[in-house]
């Protein structure tokens, strides 16, 4: 009875040991896997946009510039 008892007790004791680091391998990436694809695709979006509204407002600016560029030279030629 002891022997067989042991068995069932070690069997037992490494069935739970075996279990509880597939358990850990398997359940510690998904939440890590699931929060990075959740995030980086919504960063990577944001960063997109930004760097979009950004460069439009930059061409705005350049777009202004010529212009009160243009609207200078032409004041200047119309004074000559």
């Amino acid at each position: 009875m002891s022997s067989s008892d042991s068995e069932n007790v070690h069997a037992s004791s490494s069935e739970e040991e075996d279990e509880t680091p597939s358990v850990n391998r398997k359940g510690a990436p998904e939440p890590v896997d699931i929060a990075v694809q959740n995030f980086v695709p919504e960063n990577g979006e944001d960063q997109g946009l930004q760097q979009q509204q950004l460069q439009q407002q930059q061409l705005q600016q350049q777009q202004l510039q010529q212009q009160q560029l243009q609207q200078q030279q032409l004041q200047q030629q119309q004074l000559q």
